[in-house]
């Protein structure tokens, strides 16, 4: 009987290789392969209140998220000429490496129809661990939801998982300024910040990270807010000023 695989998985497995063709990584390791595989069906589980890309299962096994149905459709797909598969033997071990073969009919991310911060997120990581597998495998452990509090051979759950709407999560509390150089700073920093946030969209790239210093920690530790819980918008007020 011959075998048939998951479309989705799939899809997904010559999209990553297309992407990373086009982006100048080359080939992937079958390691790397699965995590990137996880990884999208992580970030759209965040999208989709919960919901795969995939829908395969994933167990937490000795390097982390695997999936048993996705291994095997990486497998067939590497004995057919969409997949090129090499196998790598040196001195302290063995590995394989995939890419995208010549005649492959491989869709992009957005043809693949992922959300703009799924595909976003997908491409920063694969140009980002790109040789970086220990890097790679830190984020999988420790940043990603499914893993938190998972044990080894343990099915990992997706239900729940969602990103964070600014608009209903985020709280706001008032907090008065009263030193007249922290409120020229804390201005500063506002507006760096905003320059930042429009530089860092004006092409498909990931934002710069938040500008933060130690002055910011104090004003949290001088007006007790250094021990509240959860998330919080903070609105300052400006002692003097109308606005």
């Amino acid at each position: 009987m011959a075998y048939t695989a998951n479309p989705q998985a799939k899809n997904a497995i010559l999209s990553i290789l297309l992407e990373a063709k086009q982006g100048g990584v080359g080939k992937i390791t079958r390691t790397a392969l699965i995590k990137y595989l996880y990884l999208l069906d992580f970030w759209m589980a965040e999208a989709a209140g919960g919901n795969t890309f995939t829908g395969v299962e994933w167990r937490f096994h000795h390097f982390g998220p695997y999936s048993n149905a996705l291994a095997a459709d990486l497998d067939w797909l590497s004995t057919q000429p969409s997949v090129e598969k090499e196998d790598i033997s040196g001195k302290d071990k063995d590995y394989f490496l995939y890419s995208l073969g010549e005649w492959a009919k491989a869709q992009t991310f957005e043809a693949l129809g992922l959300p703009i911060d799924v595909r976003l997120n997908l491409i920063e990581a694969i140009k980002r661990y790109a040789g970086d597998l220990n890097g790679l495998l830190d984020f999988v452990y420790f940043k990603t939801a499914p893993m938190q509090g998972a044990t080894p051979g343990a099915v990992l759950s997706f239900a729940g998982i969602c990103k964070l709407n600014f608009k209903i999560d985020i709280k706001t509390i008032k907090v008065p300024v009263n030193d007249a150089a922290k409120i020229d700073r804390i201005k500063f920093l506002l507006a760096k910040i905003g320059g930042q946030w429009e530089e860092g969209h004006k092409a498909p790239a990931m934002t710069h990270p938040p500008i933060r210093d130690a002055l910011f920690a104090q004003v949290a530790e001088d007006e007790g807010l250094a021990g509240i819980d959860g998330n919080w918008r903070a609105a300052l007020t400006f002692h003097g000023e109308n606005s």
